[in-house]
């Protein structure tokens, strides 16, 4: 009779398992990206390496040395006109910041007047610079040179007008022809050369025919 008793009990157990559902996975259910099933691996962008347009030769001959140089992103007036080149950067020398900027136009007339807006709206302040006049610009030392494709420009709270004369060896010295070159070296030409020490007044001046003149010395002459 006990066997009797527990075979409905077991027959009833052996169908409950029998229609036992199968439990999913959540992994199963949502669905996964591709990228989540391959295995990932870090990657180390490549270091920029920073070369300026000007030779190491340039600037060992115009000694003028740097520790550590960045690139700069600071926004400019002249690069409103649209130049073929531009180059910003910032260097240090002996714990002193320095930024050096340069535009690079495709003629005259486009730097000339890129050259004149920006004289209109100089600097931090927005300041109106009037051409050829001696007077305080800025508080920071700096030197701006403009010619027919080009203006540069190089500014510091804290260099002495020592460091700007290097630049300006640099500047009016003229490039070196390579030994298969035919052609004479350009003359060196500037239409502008502005300098001002630090605190000091702006002196405008010109350089040509390998001799830099002040424009107050042209117009008493």
């Amino acid at each position: 009779m006990r066997i009797l008793y527990f075979l409905p009990v077991l027959l009833l157990i052996v169908a409950c398992n029998g229609n036992k559902e199968e439990v999913a996975q959540l992994e199963d259910i949502m669905p996964t990206a591709q990228s989540d099933k391959t295995k990932k691996t870090d990657t180390v962008p490549e270091k920029a390496i920073f070369t300026p347009s000007i030779s190491l030769a340039e600037l060992e001959a115009a000694q003028i040395k740097w520790d550590s140089v960045i690139v700069s992103d600071t926004l400019t007036i002249p690069e409103r006109f649209s130049p073929k080149k531009m180059e910003k950067f910032t260097y240090w020398t002996e714990g002193k910041s320095v930024e050096y900027y340069r535009w690079s136009f495709s003629d005259s007339s486009k730097t000339m007047k890129a050259f004149l807006n920006w004289m209109n709206c100089y600097g931090e302040r927005c300041l109106m610079v009037e051409l050829r006049t001696n007077v305080n610009i800025q508080r920071n030392a700096f030197l701006i040179l403009q010619n027919d494709t080009s203006i540069v420009q190089i500014q510091s709270p804290s260099i002495g007008i020592a460091e700007l004369k290097k630049w300006k060896k640099l500047y009016f010295t003229p490039q070196k022809q390579t030994a298969s070159s035919k052609k004479k070296a350009p003359e060196v030409k500037w239409n502008y050369v502005v300098t001002q020490p630090r605190g000091g007044k702006a002196i405008w001046s010109q350089f040509k025919e390998e001799e830099e003149q002040e424009f107050t010395q042209l117009e008493t002459k």
